[in-house]
């Protein structure tokens, strides 16, 4: 005798549940200047990213960010 469970019939249940896990994390970068004033700045969709915290080092937070950028208002080169 198989067992029948009526979620597994249940499309949108199914679908929203395979969509569970996916996020969406958005990023915006400033430039600054020496006197940490701000330049410019891009946004867009993190691809990827990576935090280093060390407490011995002098730079105590190094970071790696990959973001997906659309549109040509956000070309950080046309400052």
């Amino acid at each position: 005798m198989k067992t029948r469970y009526r979620y597994l019939e249940d499309t949108a249940f199914l679908k929203e549940l395979s969509l569970e896990h996916i996020k969406t994390y958005l990023a915006k970068v400033t430039v600054l200047n020496w006197a940490e004033e701000p330049i410019s700045s891009i946004e867009g969709r993190v691809i990827s990213a990576s935090i280093n915290i060390d407490g011995q080092s002098s730079m105590r937070r190094t970071a790696n960010l990959s973001i997906a950028i659309d549109g040509l208002m956000n070309n950080i080169t046309n400052t």
